[in-house]
C-alpha cells in the first residue's frame, strides 16, 4: 500500500493518547500500520489548550508539558497549515 498520511483532527489526536479503544478496527489498524505518518494540525494544538484553560479538557499537567510528550510518545508530528 506504501506510505500513508494521516492527519489527525483533534478529537482523534485525544482518543489515541487517552481513549484509543475509540477507534474503529479499520481506523487502528491505519494508525498502527508502520507505513503510516501521523500528523495533528497547529489549529489541534491551539483547541486543546484553549478547551484545557476554560476547564472543559482536564490534563495532568499544562498543555506546553503535556502535548510535546504526547506527540514524541506517539509519534506524531504537528504541522503548521498554510493558507
Amino acid at each position: 500500500m506504501g506510505i500513508v498520511n494521516l492527519l489527525l483532527d483533534t478529537c482523534a489526536f485525544l482518543w489515541l493518547v487517552q481513549q484509543p479503544t475509540e477507534f474503529s478496527s479499520k481506523a487502528n489498524h491505519a494508525i498502527n500500520d508502520s507505513q503510516t505518518c501521523l500528523y495533528v494540525s497547529d489549529a489541534s494544538i491551539w483547541e486543546i489548550s484553549l478547551k484545557h484553560a476554560k476547564g472543559k479538557l482536564p490534563l495532568p499537567d499544562k498543555p506546553r508539558v503535556w502535548l510535546p510528550k504526547k506527540l514524541r510518545f506517539h509519534q506524531v508530528e504537528n504541522i503548521i497549515l498554510s493558507h
